[in-house]
Protein backbone atom coordinates (compact mmCIF):
# COMPACT_ATOMS: atom_id res chain seq x y z
CA UNK A 1 0.00 0.00 0.00
CA UNK A 2 1.46 3.03 -1.06
CA UNK A 3 1.28 6.11 1.41
CA UNK A 4 -0.05 9.81 0.60
CA UNK A 5 2.23 12.00 -0.87
CA UNK A 6 3.34 14.50 1.98
CA UNK A 7 1.68 17.60 0.66
CA UNK A 8 -2.12 15.75 1.24
CA UNK A 9 -1.54 14.90 4.50
CA UNK A 10 -1.94 17.80 7.12
CA UNK A 11 -0.23 18.58 10.33
CA UNK A 12 -1.28 20.26 13.47
CA UNK A 13 2.19 22.45 13.60
CA UNK A 14 -0.45 25.75 13.64
CA UNK A 15 -2.07 24.24 17.18
CA UNK A 16 0.91 25.32 18.82
CA UNK A 17 1.77 28.84 17.48
CA UNK A 18 0.80 31.01 20.62
CA UNK A 19 -1.77 33.53 18.63
CA UNK A 20 -3.44 30.71 16.28
CA UNK A 21 -7.00 31.85 16.04
CA UNK A 22 -6.26 35.49 16.59
CA UNK A 23 -7.29 37.98 14.12
CA UNK A 24 -4.30 40.02 13.20
CA UNK A 25 -4.01 43.41 13.94
CA UNK A 26 -3.35 44.20 10.33
CA UNK A 27 -6.81 43.22 8.65
CA UNK A 28 -6.76 42.83 4.83
CA UNK A 29 -7.67 46.27 3.32
CA UNK A 30 -9.50 44.93 0.51
CA UNK A 31 -12.14 42.54 2.61
CA UNK A 32 -12.62 46.14 4.70
CA UNK A 33 -13.83 47.74 1.49
CA UNK A 34 -15.76 44.79 0.16
CA UNK A 35 -17.91 45.06 3.57
CA UNK A 36 -17.89 48.88 4.29
CA UNK A 37 -21.23 49.54 2.22
CA UNK A 38 -23.23 46.84 4.00
CA UNK A 39 -22.08 48.32 7.25
CA UNK A 40 -22.89 51.74 6.27
CA UNK A 41 -26.65 50.61 4.85
CA UNK A 42 -27.10 48.95 8.47
CA UNK A 43 -25.71 51.70 10.06
CA UNK A 44 -28.12 53.94 7.96
CA UNK A 45 -31.54 51.76 8.57
CA UNK A 46 -30.54 52.32 12.93
CA UNK A 47 -29.97 56.49 12.64
CA UNK A 48 -32.72 57.05 10.25
CA UNK A 49 -34.13 54.32 8.22
CA UNK A 50 -36.31 53.06 10.59
CA UNK A 51 -37.67 55.82 11.65
CA UNK A 52 -38.61 56.95 8.39
CA UNK A 53 -40.05 53.27 7.78
CA UNK A 54 -42.66 54.10 10.83
CA UNK A 55 -43.40 57.29 9.75
CA UNK A 56 -44.45 56.13 6.62
CA UNK A 57 -46.62 53.46 8.45
CA UNK A 58 -50.66 54.58 7.65
CA UNK A 59 -52.81 54.17 10.63
CA UNK A 60 -55.43 51.69 10.91
CA UNK A 61 -59.24 52.05 12.03
CA UNK A 62 -61.28 49.83 13.05
CA UNK A 63 -64.83 49.61 14.86
CA UNK A 64 -65.29 47.81 18.05
CA UNK A 65 -68.59 45.78 18.95
CA UNK A 66 -69.60 49.18 21.35
CA UNK A 67 -69.20 50.49 18.09
CA UNK A 68 -66.37 53.39 19.03
CA UNK A 69 -63.77 53.84 15.96
CA UNK A 70 -60.05 53.03 17.31
CA UNK A 71 -57.23 53.99 15.33
CA UNK A 72 -53.77 52.59 15.68
CA UNK A 73 -50.64 53.94 15.07
CA UNK A 74 -47.22 53.45 15.36
CA UNK A 75 -44.95 56.16 17.12
CA UNK A 76 -41.72 55.12 16.92
CA UNK A 77 -39.69 51.90 17.32
CA UNK A 78 -35.62 51.26 18.19
CA UNK A 79 -33.45 48.17 17.97
CA UNK A 80 -31.37 47.25 21.49
CA UNK A 81 -28.36 45.76 22.47
CA UNK A 82 -27.50 42.13 21.52
CA UNK A 83 -28.05 40.05 25.28
CA UNK A 84 -28.43 36.97 26.37
CA UNK A 85 -31.11 35.49 27.44
CA UNK A 86 -32.65 37.31 30.77
CA UNK A 87 -33.39 33.84 32.32
CA UNK A 88 -30.01 33.26 31.93
CA UNK A 89 -28.17 32.23 35.27
CA UNK A 90 -25.19 31.68 34.49
CA UNK A 91 -23.53 34.86 32.55
CA UNK A 92 -22.35 37.56 34.84
CA UNK A 93 -23.37 39.99 32.37
CA UNK A 94 -26.31 40.18 30.00
CA UNK A 95 -23.78 41.92 26.81
CA UNK A 96 -23.32 39.32 24.59
CA UNK A 97 -20.30 39.73 21.72
CA UNK A 98 -20.60 38.23 18.38
CA UNK A 99 -17.84 35.72 18.63
CA UNK A 100 -19.78 34.26 22.06
CA UNK A 101 -22.97 33.75 19.65
CA UNK A 102 -20.69 31.90 17.27
CA UNK A 103 -19.41 29.67 19.85
CA UNK A 104 -22.83 29.12 21.26
CA UNK A 105 -24.39 28.19 17.97
CA UNK A 106 -26.97 31.53 18.08
CA UNK A 107 -27.89 34.34 15.95
CA UNK A 108 -25.87 37.89 17.25
CA UNK A 109 -29.36 40.02 17.46
CA UNK A 110 -31.14 42.36 19.54
CA UNK A 111 -35.20 43.26 20.20
CA UNK A 112 -36.49 45.37 18.11
CA UNK A 113 -39.51 47.44 20.37
CA UNK A 114 -42.43 48.93 18.72
CA UNK A 115 -44.52 52.18 20.74
CA UNK A 116 -47.99 51.85 19.45
CA UNK A 117 -50.37 54.76 19.99
CA UNK A 118 -54.44 53.88 20.40
CA UNK A 119 -57.07 56.43 20.16
CA UNK A 120 -60.95 55.58 21.01
CA UNK A 121 -63.51 57.61 19.11
CA UNK A 122 -64.79 58.02 22.97
CA UNK A 123 -62.04 59.99 24.05
CA UNK A 124 -59.72 56.75 25.33
CA UNK A 125 -56.34 56.51 24.33
CA UNK A 126 -52.61 56.29 25.31
CA UNK A 127 -49.48 54.05 24.23
CA UNK A 128 -48.31 51.18 24.76
CA UNK A 129 -44.48 49.96 24.11
CA UNK A 130 -44.12 45.98 22.57
CA UNK A 131 -41.80 43.76 22.02
CA UNK A 132 -41.66 43.39 17.78
CA UNK A 133 -39.18 40.31 18.06
CA UNK A 134 -35.77 39.62 17.29
CA UNK A 135 -33.22 41.13 14.53
CA UNK A 136 -29.97 39.69 13.47
CA UNK A 137 -27.50 42.53 14.37
CA UNK A 138 -24.24 42.89 12.04
CA UNK A 139 -20.93 43.12 13.50
CA UNK A 140 -18.71 46.09 13.26
CA UNK A 141 -21.85 48.60 13.23
CA UNK A 142 -23.01 50.83 16.00
CA UNK A 143 -25.56 47.81 17.96
CA UNK A 144 -22.37 45.58 17.61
Amino acid sequence: MESEPKSRIGNNRHLTVTNYGKPSSHQNQILQNLTEPHIQSFNYMLEEGLMLAVQNMQPIQFSIPSGARVTLSFQSASIGTPTVAKDNKFASTLKVFPAECRQRGITYSAKIQGSVQWICSDGMQGTTNHPLGDIPVMVKTLKS
